[in-house]
Parts: structure tokens; sequence; C-alpha cells
């Protein structure tokens, strides 16, 4: 049986555990697919712990939330459940001392537009729908099979009075939210 951690994380989390070596992460897997290495939304905090190297940081929030930092990529804990895996800089994207991340198109330091990421999307045979929020003056691309989120602000919002064939949306950032039918079962 896993062990299972709630509440307070202990300081010494990682101190008996076997060091796992640097993990590889590739960001193709994990947009088509939604893994992040071995880990994945739903997964519990012992588990992790177990399989996946440690944090460069851990965030402790109220309410028994806490936020496990892998340099730019963020695990977002509710108690010991892992709900969300989360990036909001994806021009500069890097995942920490201990994360071997193989960045795909994010490769590149320079802000992906949403006309580019979709030809690389329907290039790789990956189904997405798009969703506008004009209130926010953005866009979110859902990936169907992973529901990996990708996540676009228009570049120049005074831009779209004044030529709105021309306005543009670059990525900034990326997230997977734990949804109720991925828990693992702990038997």
């Amino acid at each position: 049986m896993r062990e299972m951690i709630a509440g307070p994380i202990p300081q010494n989390l990682w101190e008996d555990l076997p060091t796992i070596p640097q993990s590889e992460v590739d960001l193709f897997r994990f947009i088509a697919h939604g893994e992040f290495g071995p880990v994945k939304p739903g997964d519990r905090m012992g588990w992790i712990a177990h399989n996946f190297p440690p944090p460069d940081c851990v965030d402790p929030m109220p309410g028994g939330k806490s936020i496990w930092e892998y340099g730019d990529v963020e695990f977002h804990f509710d108690g010991d459940l892992l709900m969300a895996i989360y990036c909001d800089d994806a021009v500069k994207v890097s995942a920490g001392k201990n994360i071997v991340l193989k960045k795909w198109f994010f490769d590149k330091p320079v802000r992906q537009s949403l006309r580019k990421v979709l030809t690389i999307l329907v290039r790789h045979k990956i189904d997405f729908a798009v969703i506008h929020d004009p209130d926010l003056e953005s866009v979110r691309v859902q990936v169907l099979k992973s529901r990996v989120n990708l996540y676009f602000q228009m570049t120049d919002p005074k831009r779209i009075d004044a030529d709105a064939d021309n306005v543009t949306f670059s990525l900034v950032g990326f997230g997977l939210v734990h949804e109720p039918e991925d828990v693992l079962s702990t038997s």
C-alpha cells in the first residue's frame, strides 16, 4: 500500500526515501497524452515523492494546500492529491534542477503564436478545441485526448479596434487539471 500524506507536508518527506535520479519529462508527451513523466493529476503526494525527484521548492498554503515547484512548473496539491500541473511561463519554461526537460516546440525562447501552435498540433494529428474569452482577451486551446490546456493572451489588445485582422495571440502558459474520474485507486 502506498503511503498517504495528509495535512502539512513533513519537512523530511524525502529524507528516508532512496534518491531518485534526474527524471526526463517530454513536453510532447505531456501535451498529447497528459503525462508529466510518470506523474498525472490525481496522483497522491506520497506516491510522487517515492517515484519522482524532489521539487526545487515546496510552498505550503492555508487549508492543507501546497505547491511544489520544479523550475517554472508547479504541482498544485489539495491535501495529498495532485490537483494540477501548471506553468505560467511558456517562453523560457524550465523544470528545475532535477528534471531533464525535452521542450518540443518550447525550445526557442520566443512567444509562440496561436496560429503556429495550432499548425504544430494539426501536423502531429493532435485533436483540440479552441475556446475564446473576449472579456479576458484570451484564448485557451484544450487538447482533447490529454485535457491539457494551452493559454494564450492577446499580444496587443489596442490593435483589435484598429486592425482586427492582424490581432495575434501568444502562448503564455499550459496546465492540466485533475478531474474526479482521474482519482487513482488506493487499494
